[in-house]
């Protein structure tokens, strides 16, 4: 199920009404880290009981009948399960490496990492200096596409200090894609969410609040793809 709570408390906010995670845990009764999950979408069912009592918040901060339909997004479908095998399941390792096609330099291209990019507060932006190539196979990467190196911890889960972000620049985003944006000289990774006039870019983190855009905003792209060394210090 997935759930539009970070929507209305968006929406709360632009109209200067003060509601968090914590006033609607305490309204269902449940602890800050479980209406984070339920926000987050990570509890898959609610109880019926916490909905309403979530509704019921909203309703008596916007003054307008909130319901438990209103909490659902409108493209809600099932989510896919997992089937049980019907056999256990066999590991080994793969021994057939003689068998793979060799993968050569000319397979790959060097695309260009243009320094950092804040998932935190609004920062200045640097001057687009390349600072290094991060080596991606060639037929992922299209034209004029780049990478910058997140900073911060905004979007964590979803993006961690120091992940490379890949970057596409153009008009290909829509409501609720990560993107990279410039603003009053400041440039930061956000989510971002559209509304009929006004918009807004959200963190995944939910330690930082909603940024209300009021001015003139630069999209320079969206997130892609997200490169991380998993092993710290390796390099290609």
């Amino acid at each position: 199920m997935s759930l539009v709570i970070d929507e209305l408390m968006l929406e709360c906010k632009r109209k200067g009404i003060k509601i968090t995670q914590k006033d609607l845990a305490e309204a269902a009764g449940i602890g800050q880290t479980a209406i984070h999950k339920i926000v987050r979408g990570d509890t898959q069912a609610p109880k019926p009981q916490i909905l309403v009592a979530i509704a019921d918040r909203f309703t008596e901060a916007l003054s307008r009948k909130i319901t438990v339909d209103d909490l659902i997004a409108k493209d809600d479908s099932p989510r896919a399960t997992l089937a049980t095998p019907r056999n256990p399941l066999k590991i080994s390792n793969w021994t057939h490496l003689d068998e793979a096609e060799p993968v050569t330099d000319e397979d790959f291209v060097a695309v260009p990492v243009l320094g950092d990019i804040p998932c935190g507060d609004l920062d200045q932006v640097g001057q687009g200096d390349i600072v290094g190539y991060q080596h991606v196979y060639k037929d992922k990467v299209g034209r004029g596409r780049f990478f910058l190196r997140a900073r911060g911890d905004s979007m964590a889960p979803l993006i961690l200090d120091g992940d490379l972000l890949l970057i596409e620049p153009g008009p290909q985003w829509n409501n609720r894609t990560v993107v990279a944006v410039y603003m009053d000289g400041h440039v930061t990774c956000k989510r971002l969410y559209l509304y009929d006039h006004s918009a807004a870019l959200v963190s995944a983190n939910p330690n930082y609040s909603p940024i209300v855009v009021t001015e003139e905003m630069i999209i320079l792209g969206r997130v892609i793809k997200i490169e991380r060394n998993l092993v710290e210090g390796w390099q290609p």
